[in-house]
């Protein structure tokens, strides 16, 4: 064998080894009717299944937060139907708990000029006021007249309509019922009137009825 041929066959056979590793190295292809994402499309099976379950949750969670939203307002509104205080006369913002326990009653009983010629329900304890217009810059102001000796003698004050001198403003006047009112209904009555004035007619008078509370 000359030196040609052997070079030819050196370089047959360094052409057969590269061909045997190549063959080796290429992947093998997936069997036929095999779908190569099976893994993927399962994953996706899994987080579609996560998210159903989480939304469901989440439905779950909003009917609970709903019903429990319902359930404080009821309560809410129970607890403020329970404590707030019946109207006496025209009412009055503070309250207080009767003695036996029941219906609240209102601790302050406010009237003004259209409360004449109600009858006002008392209870000892119970403040009456009455605001009545008034300018004491005039000479005139409000006085009592009449009134049962359980309202006890009243507190007056003055609530200045403005801050000009001589405006008029509210004259104040306050009851706290010092024992139970007589049976039946009880006259009060206040006038309008220039104090020096002796045995002149009130300018105008003010009158409303009292009785013991039920």
């Amino acid at each position: 064998m000359d030196a040609r041929q052997t070079r030819l066959l050196l370089a047959a056979a360094i052409v057969a080894a590269s061909a045997m590793t190549a063959s080796c190295s290429r992947p093998t292809a997936p069997p036929v009717g095999q779908p190569q994402d099976a893994q993927g499309a399962g994953d996706a099976d899994v987080d579609a299944g996560a998210s159903a379950g989480a939304s469901a949750d989440a439905s779950a969670d909003a009917d609970a937060d709903a019903d429990t939203g319902a359930d404080t307002s009821a309560d809410a509104s129970t607890i403020d139907a329970s404590t707030r205080g019946g109207p006496h006369g025209d009412g009055g913002s503070d309250t207080a708990g009767t003695a036996d326990g029941g219906a609240t009653r209102s601790r302050v009983v406010k009237i003004d000029e259209a409360s004449g010629g109600k009858t006002i329900e008392l209870a000892p304890g119970q403040s009456l006021v009455a605001m009545l217009t008034a300018n004491p810059s005039t000479g005139f102001d409000w006085s009592v007249i009449k009134a049962p000796a359980a309202l006890g003698a009243p507190d007056m004050g003055f609530v200045a309509g403005g801050e000009q001198p001589g405006a008029p403003g509210k004259r104040r006047i306050t009851w706290t019922v010092k024992s139970a009112l007589p049976a039946g209904e009880q006259a009060v009555e206040l006038g309008y009137a220039r104090s020096f004035e002796k045995g002149v007619a009130p300018f105008k008078t003010f009158k409303f009825k009292v009785r013991a509370a039920r």
